[in-house]
């Protein structure tokens, strides 16, 4: 509907909310005052002339009206816009940092996520430089290597496993000097070393005995059954001690240093963590 306004020509209808498209889009009429003044106020419609959609393109224009910024105001308009553009990337960031990196303890990690940190830090480096200490290589033109001192997250707990296991030796006096690294961290835990010690060798007789039979070239099913055995040692020690995955990476870990030719499959990995079952 149209509103009648009183004009120096009598009644004439004036366009409200309510008038078509058409009528809303017709420009104005030229007066005597602007007719043939090129330097005549436009009409303000909030958006620049040229612009009826706004935009990436143009956002200077959306943002800014005429005469109401300076030269340089201008200059550092894309500046701004740059570095609007830089906080969004650095939030994706660190936003895909804490999807590779859960935000938990270090022992809390499933097998899962230690595979998806081995390949993150693999691509990382580009190489073995920045995930191991090379002195510590007992081959430094190792394809894959983990050293504890710097990622312990990257070990799966059945290769902390092996190496607890391993200071177990022939000789009575060398298993005891291996095993007093790690007394003080055993009593922090509330626990006593001795009785400690006396749990994970009743646990691992099987373990001992297969690894006995063995000796130094085991056949493929001698290798299976010291998996088994040694999932077997890893779980009576779980149920036993609520913290001992805490113990393995906090204690075992930064001693360990992990290489070979090449990374193994994951699904191998996955395999022998699950006591090759």
């Amino acid at each position: 509907s149209a509103r009648p306004s009183r004009g120096a020509g009598g009644l004439k209808p004036r366009p409200t909310f309510g008038a078509s498209s058409q009528e809303r889009r017709r420009p104005p009429q030229a007066t005597a005052d602007t007719r043939g003044n090129n330097n005549a106020q436009r009409p303000r419609t909030g958006l620049h002339p040229r612009m009826r959609r706004p935009t990436l393109l143009y956002l200077p224009h959306v943002m800014l009206r005429k005469g109401s910024v300076t030269m340089m105001e201008r200059r550092l308009l894309p500046t701004i816009v740059v570095c609007c553009f830089l906080t969004v990337e650095a939030a994706a960031i660190e936003r895909d940092t804490r999807d590779r990196a859960p935000e938990k303890a270090v022992w809390d990690w499933t097998a899962e996520e230690r595979l998806a940190a081995r390949r993150h830090a693999a691509h990382a480096s580009d190489g073995e430089a920045d995930m191991v200490d090379s002195s510590r290589l007992a081959r430094p033109d190792a394809g894959f290597a983990i050293d504890g001192r710097r990622n312990p997250e990257l070990f799966l707990s059945h290769e902390l496993m092996a190496f607890l296991l391993g200071m177990k030796t022939a000789s009575t006096a060398e298993t005891t000097r291996n095993r007093a690294h790690h007394e003080s961290a055993i009593r922090e835990l509330g626990w006593e070393p001795t009785e400690f010690w006396r749990h994970l060798d009743a646990a691992s007789t099987t373990y001992d005995d297969i690894l006995r039979s063995a000796a130094n070239e085991p056949s493929t099913e001698e290798s299976r059954s010291l998996c088994n055995a040694r999932f077997d040692v890893l779980t009576a020690m779980r149920a036993k001690y609520r913290r001992f995955d805490e113990f393995l990476y906090l204690a075992i870990a930064p001693r360990g240093v992990l290489s070979s030719h090449a990374a193994p499959a994951e699904e191998w990995s996955l395999w022998l963590e699950r006591g090759c079952r």
